[in-house]
């Protein structure tokens, strides 16, 4: 039997049969290291996936810190003129993401004329409405450690003219 398996390797490894498999196996090789070169450009420290996580970020903070000198400029304006309540009758328009455990609803929202007054969130469906207590216009609210259940998350926004968003509504499941 041994005699068998020795005869059956030395045909393999000689002539074409022996190139053919030594090829293979270098081939698998190649493929090997190619993969771990794209997960790793996919999915590492310095990845495609990291980096658009990072510029996706970057977008939401210009965003933010843009609506906040729109509201600052408005704001001087009104005061310099001594107008309180300007021809606005665009509501705010608004955008919501949602992390749980704990559950944090954030938001992006764009106002360009009066200004952004309050963003009111809702745990409830809509049935009650809270703001930040520090900061009636923050685009992010944590609700905390929810109990488990089932939860529709509502928020809406208000101008300084009084125009109110669409209100977003989406429904999570808090499993703890």
């Amino acid at each position: 039997m041994v005699q068998n398996h020795e005869n059956f390797i030395k045909k393999i490894t000689s002539g074409k049969n022996g190139v053919t498999i030594i090829s293979l196996v270098v081939t698998i090789v190649i493929i090997l290291i190619l993969a771990g070169i794209t997960l790793n450009i996919t999915i590492g420290e310095d990845g495609l996936i990291s980096k658009s996580k990072e510029i996706t970020n970057d977008i939401v903070k210009s965003e933010e810190e843009a609506q906040t000198q729109i509201n600052s400029l408005q704001t001087a304006q009104s005061e310099s003129l001594g107008v309180t309540n300007l021809e606005d009758t665009t509501p705010p328009s608004i955008s919501m993401n949602i992390l749980t455990n704990p559950v944090i609803v954030e938001v992006t929202v764009t106002e360009t004329q009066s200004g952004l007054d309050r963003i009111e969130y809702s745990n409830d469906g809509g049935k009650t409405w809270v703001t930040n207590e520090n900061d009636k216009t923050a685009k992010k609210y944590n609700f905390g450690d929810l109990q488990a259940g089932s939860y529709t998350i509502k928020v809406r926004a208000y101008d300084k003219n009084g125009n109110k968003s669409e209100e977003l509504s989406q429904v999570i499941e808090v499993n703890n």
